[in-house]
């Protein structure tokens, strides 16, 4: 995308003044105004049936202004209103697709075959880059020995209302990234995520058998590796990272989630330091019945009986442990309720 095409980007058909639909926010800055110095950064947009949310993420990433972007959507034939979103930035685009595919990482291996950058990030159709991401990025990346960066993620809602950072992890170390079940500090925002492309093909892209924990298996394998002093971690917060009920991401502790990234934690349990294989596995059963606890007591306060004894017979299946606290017995109260007013 050439830095002068911003002159006849379109307004937002939404007529709302903040981030990113307001263009005029933006003052781009002179030294963006040519490619000279900055690498070439591919962004990828995997989507489907996201039209309440994709043109605010594409809006986001074009009005970054950065000069030497690569920016691809890869649609996986949505019949909402997403392709003629698409449409309306296609002069803006490197390249867009909408046809059937095999799901998020089938869709992002597809614009990684077809991206040409220096590096490379993917955001989801549902999150946002803020103001200057890109640029912060691309400055430091420009320096030439750095192989892999990452940065802080707001937690957004559905209404775009921003709550806490998602902090990365404080050490990108294999040994922390698969403890995920232990929460925020053991977690990498994919949102704000970026490495060398030919790294990508090199590990043999993103697995597709996996669509929850795919961003925790690529980034184990890259940690495998890339050396740790080529590795950056900003403090910055980069990009918006959605959450809602009805999200792919509002759904990351679901059982699926959960049994995805527990297969893939376990294949790093023999290499963890001061630990033992069988010391892991306990942590990770723990967590996953302390996961599934949760999704008991969200249940519950939904009113969904049947959910919540699932759940509940999950999480004490997997960790016996769990013992009777105040929160367990609020949600037993709950289910008996529940259980008397069906009657």
């Amino acid at each position: 995308m050439k830095y002068n095409d911003l002159k006849k980007f379109p307004s937002s058909q939404y007529r709302k003044i903040d981030w990113p639909w307001d263009k005029d926010l933006l003052h781009f800055p002179k030294c963006l105004a040519d490619y000279r110095g900055w690498p070439k950064i591919s962004i990828i947009t995997p989507s489907l049936n996201q039209g309440s949310f994709l043109e605010e993420t594409i809006r986001s990433v074009l009005l970054q202004g950065y000069p030497n972007l690569e920016y691809i959507v890869i649609d996986g034939g949505s019949t909402d209103n997403s392709i003629e979103i698409i449409k309306r930035y296609e002069p803006w685009l490197a390249y867009w697709v909408s046809e059937n595919d095999r799901g998020q990482s089938h869709a992002i291996n597809k614009g990684l075959q077809i991206a040409t950058g220096d590096f490379v990030a993917y955001q989801n159709s549902d999150d946002i880059y803020w103001p200057q991401a890109i640029r912060i990025v691309g400055e430091i990346l420009s320096k030439g020995d750095i192989d892999m960066l990452f940065g802080m993620a707001d937690i957004l809602d559905e209404e775009g209302n921003r709550h806490t950072p998602v902090c990365p992890i404080p050490e990108p170390k294999i040994d922390v990234l698969i403890r995920f079940w232990k929460g925020p500090s053991n977690i990498l925002p994919s949102q704000g995520f970026f490495c060398r492309l030919n790294l990508l093909k090199e590990i043999g892209l993103f697995n597709e058998r996996y669509h929850y924990k795919m961003d925790l298996d690529v980034i184990c394998r890259l940690l495998e590796i890339v050396p740790r002093q080529r590795i950056t971690r900003l403090d910055d917060i980069l990009a918006g990272y959605r959450i809602y009920g009805t999200s792919k991401t509002g759904n990351m502790s679901s059982r699926k989630a959960v049994e995805e990234g527990i297969e893939i934690s376990s294949r790093y349990w023999a290499q963890v330091s001061g630990g033992s294989p069988e010391k892991i596995a306990a942590e990770a059963w723990r967590g996953k019945g302390l996961m599934a606890f949760c999704r008991a007591g969200i249940a519950a306060e939904k009113g969904d009986l049947g959910t919540t004894l699932k759940e509940l017979i999950h999480a004490y299946s997997n960790y016996p442990r769990l013992g009777i606290s105040q929160s367990n017995l609020n949600i037993l109260k709950r289910m008996c309720l529940l259980n008397w007013v069906g009657r």
